[in-house]
């Protein structure tokens, strides 16, 4: 059985865009190494066709490894546009965290 978590961001544009970029957001451990992934366009349109300070809702859904252990990991979220896939850099560097999932018991069947 795989088990997967959805998250739900929303963005808004500060100024016009002229690339179309997407989104990677990630499940950390500890130590910082990614154990889930989503890599996906942002939103249900373009960024280049994004109105300023209209809010875009943007779902993405991270797998589970079956053998992930119990513990405390961090969501994160980067920025990039697909023909440069090196992500956008914030005040946090190329990845924002922006929350924490709690995993308390073994995923079933592992």
């Amino acid at each position: 059985m795989q088990l997967s978590v959805a998250v739900d961001l929303w963005w808004s544009a500060l100024e016009p865009s002229a690339l179309d970029y997407s989104a990677g957001v990630y499940l950390l451990d500890e130590s910082g190494t990614v154990v889930a992934q989503d890599d996906a366009a942002m939103g249900d349109r373009a960024t280049s066709q994004w109105v300023v300070d209209e809010l875009t809702f943007d779902r993405h859904s991270l797998v589970l490894p079956a053998d992930l252990p119990p513990g405390q990991y961090d969501l994160a979220v980067s920025v990039y546009w697909y023909a440069d896939p090196q992500p956008l850099v914030t005040d946090s560097g190329t990845l924002a965290v922006v929350g924490r999932l709690e995993v308390v018991n073994p995923i079933p069947g592992s």
